[in-house]
């Protein structure tokens, strides 16, 4: 690593031990529920996302209090009441395969099953579909299934043959993620200490563009 990804990672880590500690004094003082808290969480995830496969810094450190606060809690995946904690699993490794894709033909199953999902999506979304009647995990498991078949094909085949990058499939993923967060999945609770956590997060990001501004004026 180099001298700067040293501090940045120190910075990440300084802040993020602030944050776990303000939570859980948040949930002590207030008695917040568990799983609410991973709900408020992981709507904070996705609301921050952003428009490529890596989420953005805001998102990345709510992702981080997530997953350590479901560990700890021993909150199953298949729990009652984290569908949401699911979307951001789901979202994470969809966004993710179809980012390492690589450039694909417009005929494979990669690209079908995904622009499949977006317009059944779509669909449902219009249609003011409920979790009820419509099953957004399906398709996003589908996705999911189909880009670990694409990506083992990939390593067994010697010469990638041409294609397009999937960058747009993945930001009309994430929109429509955005709309099951929004409009199909109900609203979190207020989480106590969130706004603190967005703060530190804040300053974070502003650290790491005055070292990008830095690193560009530097000789």
């Amino acid at each position: 690593l180099k001298f700067g990804s040293t501090h940045r990672i120190a910075r990440f880590a300084g802040i993020a031990r602030v944050m776990a500690g303000s939570l859980e004094q948040a949930m002590v003082e207030d008695e917040v529920d568990i799983v609410a808290t991973l709900d408020a969480l992981a709507h904070a995830v996705l609301e921050n996302w952003g428009a490529g496969a890596v989420p953005s810094m805001l998102a990345r450190m709510h992702l981080w209090e997530m997953k350590i606060l479901q560990a700890a809690a021993g909150v199953p995946p298949d729990a009652p009441g984290v569908d949401r904690v699911r979307l951001v699993a789901l979202t994470s490794k969809v966004a993710t395969l179809l980012d390492r894709a690589g450039p694909v033909g417009d005929g494979s199953a990669l690209v079908a099953v995904t622009q499949g999902w977006i317009s059944e999506a779509s669909d449902a979304l219009e249609r003011g579909s409920t979790s009820r009647d419509w099953s957004w995990a399906d398709g996003l498991r589908m996705i999911r299934d189909v880009g670990r078949d694409a990506m083992e094909s990939t390593q067994n085949t010697a010469a990638t043959p041409p294609g397009r990058s999937l960058a747009s499939l993945v930001k009309q993923v994430l929109v429509i993620v955005r709309r099951i967060n929004d409009d199909i999945l109900p609203a979190p609770q207020h989480l106590p200490g969130l706004e603190a956590m967005e703060r530190d997060a804040a300053k974070l990001e502003a650290l790491e563009e005055d070292e990008a501004e830095e690193g560009l004026q530097a000789p």
